[in-house]
């Protein structure tokens, strides 16, 4: 998974919690009746479960014994997505957003579960639906940050040469992007998370909205503007090794070998993808005669650096 999705998920943990005590702090619309006094009983020790294993059997058996209950959209559901978060357990996350969703919850609640759906999405590799849920998110929050990089990044990873709709997806990743960067800096730092938290996060975001720029500019074959946007997007997170990577194809690209070589070697410090050492061998040797002698001197020089 990219850095900047890390990212968000590490946000979405650290928010939700604060995010559902508050949602649940308001009463609904039409406040949910309990039936019996074992309903009543049965949620009270559901909700004050704090281990999230615990919390989700609890949470499932309430739903096997109370299939019919008023409580199960406003309340368990949200809950249940909050204890299988934490669990890492997409699937169960994914099933019990949607049944949450379904339910009219509130503003709070809602925004909560998109983050979750589509995070949940993404960690189950499902690309189709991972974007129809960050659009679906973006109806009701247009502005929000969590759907636009994902948007952002996720779709120009699936891009290809003779896509009918290629030139669609690539506006989209654009306009992804550059909302991202426009909303960044009037964000609200949420209470959970300290000063020092809240600038690195911030960094992730304009730098994975650099690195969608980078990666739609490759796309486009604008191999110059392609090397600015990543620079941007290392100088924010300099510890990126897909975008040295893709910085390394854009000079590849543009006959730099040297700027290449760099990049890759870069990536190569970083444990980027297997593509990148490939590209470096292949790059050096061109330059080298088809010799690799000295290429583990760059790669180590190379990580020196990053220190």
């Amino acid at each position: 998974m990219k850095k900047q999705l890390v990212a968000v998920l590490i946000i979405l943990v650290f928010a939700g919690a604060a995010a559902l005590k508050a949602s649940q702090g308001t009463q609904p619309t039409k406040q949910p009746q309990v039936k019996t006094q074992q309903e009543s009983d049965a949620f009270t020790k559901f909700q004050a479960e704090s281990d999230p294993a615990k919390k989700a059997l609890s949470g499932e058996q309430f739903i096997k014994d109370f299939p019919n209950s008023e409580l199960l959209g406003p309340y368990v559901y949200p809950l249940l997505v909050q204890a299988y978060l934490k669990l890492n357990n997409p699937q169960k996350t994914v099933e019990y957003s949607e049944k949450a969703l379904s339910s009219n919850p509130s503003k709070q609640t809602t925004l909560f579960l998109y983050q979750a759906l589509v995070s949940g999405y993404q960690q189950l590799n499902n690309y189709e639906k991972t974007v129809e849920s960050a659009e679906r998110f973006l109806t009701v929050d247009p502005n929000n940050a969590f759907a636009l990089v994902t948007l952002a990044t996720v779709i120009p990873e699936r891009i290809k040469d003779d896509d009918l709709d290629r030139d669609k997806k690539l506006t989209r990743t654009t306009e992804c992007a550059n909302k991202l960067l426009e909303i960044v800096n009037s964000m609200q730092k949420p209470a959970t998370l300290t000063d020092e938290q809240w600038k690195m996060y911030k960094g992730q975001l304009q730098s994975g909205a650099y690195s969608s720029l980078g990666l739609v500019a490759l796309r486009k074959k604008n191999y110059e503007d392609a090397v600015a946007q990543y620079r941007k997007s290392l100088e924010l997170f300099p510890k990126d090794a897909y975008a040295y990577y893709r910085l390394g194809n854009a000079y590849d690209f543009l006959k730099k070998s040297d700027e290449a070589i760099r990049a890759y070697a870069s990536s190569v410090a970083l444990n980027g993808p297997p593509e990148a050492r490939t590209e470096l061998e292949r790059v050096y040797k061109d330059k080298n005669k088809g010799s690799l002698e000295g290429m583990d001197k760059v790669i180590s020089e190379a990580a020196a650096s990053l220190k």
